[in-house]
């Protein structure tokens, strides 16, 4: 696929699960098709909000195989690849090329973290090396234990030839985002996709190509309307879609666990007769006070932009 295909809203996809945690493979395509439905411009199955690092491989293929048949190439489908290291990934990649994924997404190795830049330099290049695939590069600290630096990017980029695409920042660091805007923007071979919501407007705003939403799942027509608001100018109205969305995130905090974004998620996806609420264990069960809150933004999000 054309970089240039590569724009708007992309949702990372949940996994929906059984209660022993084996996917739930009609619920998987009833997400897949409301998300569409939502208008966003593509789907990332297999990142973080789709729970991958605690997943099997054959269940991984699963999700793999059931995205790319559900999607009909509706929108385009960006495989996350992410594993220990990279012998994995290389087996992941291949598996997604044979599948007929449009694009894949790595992060650098996580568990064993990856702190020198020759390595990442490496490992990148050596995953560009052996793709058929565009890729996108997933800059995620705080789960893989290293920032991809400015330097780092920038030696991927000269050696890598036409494979590296994009990245998709999950750092929350402005000023990085901003670093990485300022100097690719105009590059229209790469493209810039901003994946922690709570800079959503400012990365947009400042030129990101893009957004990476997980609230996405549940809200895919909020993301699309504060993408548009922004690409037509609208400034005023995207800020106020932005604080909808910051507010809503404020329930990412009802606990101290990792997970309680994934698990509001899905209990509002549950409300939407989409999925059930299981998450990969462990985590913390979301109390009755924090699902009557999802009930609420639910029903307010239904009034306003429709199910």
């Amino acid at each position: 696929m054309d970089s240039q295909e590569l724009h708007g809203v992309i949702v990372p996809l949940v996994t929906p699960l059984h209660n022993d945690e084996t996917v739930d493979v009609p619920a998987l395509r009833r997400v897949i098709n409301y998300i569409i439905k939502g208008g966003v411009h593509g789907i990332f199955p297999l990142g973080t909000s789709g729970e991958f690092a605690r997943l099997s491989d054959a269940e991984r293929r699963t999700i793999m195989e059931v995205t790319i048949a559900e999607t009909q190439q509706r929108v385009p489908v960006l495989v996350g690849i992410s594993d220990t290291g990279l012998h994995r990934v290389i087996e992941n990649l291949k598996i997604a090329e044979s599948l007929g994924a449009d694009a894949v997404v790595v992060s650098p190795p996580y568990y064993y973290p990856v702190h020198d830049d020759a390595e990442i330099v490496a490992f990148y290049s050596e995953v560009a090396e052996r793709s058929s695939l565009p890729i996108l590069l997933y800059n995620i600290p705080v789960t893989c234990g290293t920032n991809i630096s400015l330097a780092a990017l920038e030696q991927i980029l000269s050696g890598s030839g036409s494979k590296i695409v994009g990245i998709k920042d999950s750092s929350g660091n402005r000023d990085y985002l901003q670093q990485i805007i300022s100097r690719y923007h105009d590059n229209p071979a790469f493209r810039i996709f901003v994946g922690d919501e709570s800079i959503g407007y400012e990365g947009l705003a400042a030129g990101a190509h893009g957004i990476v939403p997980s609230l996405g799942n549940v809200f895919p027509r909020l993301f699309v309307a504060l993408y548009e608001a922004i690409r037509d100018g609208e400034l005023s109205k995207a800020r106020s879609i932005a604080d909808q969305i910051n507010a809503m995130n404020k329930m990412n905090l009802y606990s101290n666990s990792w997970m309680s974004a994934i698990v509001w998620r899905k209990a509002a996806l549950s409300q939407l007769s989409l999925c059930g609420e299981k998450v990969t264990e462990p985590y913390i069960p979301i109390t009755d006070a924090v699902r009557r809150d999802i009930a609420q933004m639910v029903a307010i999000y239904s009034e306003n932009y429709g199910i």
